[in-house]
């Protein structure tokens, strides 16, 4: 099969065959994802190893779920015009070439790649390279040359479960704007200096086995995102008054014991969602009731916790207005007497349309008490073409262990309507 390529923009999609006489000196896109090769051949006739150099015109290389294909020619490392090199999912990478010289590289993307151990050193000028992503990769380490990458804003490494540790050069990357290291569930320590990196809007390092975060990172003043979920390790947070511009703190099952948050979270004037969910807290800082721009506090299964302050005044029109509302469940088994439409549990109740809500687990009776909003309602069953006449409403358990003994309802109404 022989295809001659004339004019400079050419594209060639392959699904599995094999081009036994390409002429292809101006290709410009390659893209022969999901195919079944074993090895590239280009320029050459006779070569059995991938071979670039003769394609002095290519720009994007796509070889996304070429699962087959084992090995890379170091000529790629040294193309002067490739700018997009999509490898994922080629899950039989186990090398690439040693060293990455690629000047026109913008976007690289290595996800998937789960044999992959070890990433090239870079040399010289990779200063376009915008998008570095090696999400479960078997890769146990970053050479320190990753400094080059000057031009880098995002580098992602999630689930990298052999990922150890990153260097400290990290610090010179003054483009990065996002870095992405959850679930790196090997990695136990960051450098000192990664807070250098002023430009950072992003930070994740959920699910890793870190004890403490650099004392530099709490003072990123362009820091917008920060997930610590599942950093079980970390016992304390230190000073949070230096991340001016957070709007997002994601402190899911994270151990969280009583004083862990410090009383200066107050101060994050920018604070928009703080989840704390699955921890062990008897109560919050007061000074929690200074985020005035706090929109979402999520506090699912935080079973030990007692008391709550004064919330914001933004969270507390959402919880004013839910869709379609909210709970709480509390010790006891008896309804309150001001519930004036009660029935004790029967079993097996039909319904003609149903509600689902999170539930929590207990060991013993308790009241769970939810809001529902009314206008809520009557969008469903505008939406389901219904006439809205009167509401009718069970209550049941997806968990065979858990019985409604009781239930009950108490319509409220708003002076404000």
């Amino acid at each position: 099969m022989g295809f001659k390529i004339d004019r400079i923009t050419r594209i060639l999609e392959s699904r599995g065959f094999h081009a036994g006489g390409l002429q292809v000196d101006e290709l410009v896109e390659l893209h022969m994802a999901n195919s079944s090769i074993e090895q590239l051949w280009y320029g050459c006739k006779q070569l059995k190893t991938p071979y670039l150099t003769g394609i002095l015109n290519l720009e994007s290389l796509i070889l996304e779920g070429c699962t087959s294909l084992s090995e890379v020619h170091p000529s790629l490392a040294r193309h002067k015009k490739l700018q997009y090199v999509n490898l994922v999912n080629c899950v039989s990478i186990r090398i690439l070439p040693n060293n990455l010289e690629m000047e026109s590289l913008k976007v690289f993307t290595l996800d998937d790649c789960s044999k992959l151990e070890k990433f090239p050193d870079i040399v010289g000028n990779m200063n376009c390279l915008m998008v570095l992503c090696l999400d479960e990769t078997g890769i146990t380490k970053i050479s320190s040359s990753i400094h080059h990458l000057i031009g880098l804003g995002l580098l992602s490494m999630n689930s990298c479960k052999n990922f150890k540790s990153i260097p400290s050069s990290i610090g010179c990357l003054k483009s990065l704007k996002k870095l992405d290291l959850s679930s790196c569930s090997e990695l136990k320590c960051l450098p000192e200096n990664l807070g250098k990196v002023e430009s950072l809007e992003e930070f994740d390092v959920s699910g890793t086995s870190i004890r403490q975060l650099p004392a530099s990172v709490f003072l990123s003043k362009k820091l917008k995102v920060l997930s610590l979920d599942g950093c079980k390790r970390i016992v304390v947070l230190p000073f949070l008054t230096g991340l001016c511009s957070l709007e997002i703190l994601g402190l899911r099952s994270w151990n969280l014991r009583e004083g862990a948050l410090p009383e200066d979270i107050g101060w994050l004037s920018s604070l928009r969602s703080l989840d704390m969910s699955q921890n062990n807290s008897v109560s919050l800082p007061k000074n929690i009731m200074r985020l005035f721009e706090l929109e979402m506090l999520v506090l699912e299964d935080c079973t030990m916790l007692e008391s709550l302050p004064q919330v914001p005044y933004k969270v507390q029109m959402g919880w004013s207005n839910p869709r379609p509302g909210f709970g709480i469940a509390v010790p006891g088994n008896e309804i309150p007497g001001w519930f004036n439409h009660q029935i004790n549990g029967r079993e097996n109740y039909p319904s003609p349309m149903s509600i689902s809500c999170n539930s929590i687990q207990v060991l013993s009776d308790h009241i769970w008490l939810f809001f529902l909003s009314f206008d809520y309602l009557k969008e469903l069953k505008e939406w389901k073409n219904e006439t809205f006449s009167n509401i009718e409403l069970s209550f049941h358990s997806y968990k065979q262990r858990v019985k409604v003994k009781n239930c009950g309802v108490c319509l409220l109404s708003s002076r404000y309507r």
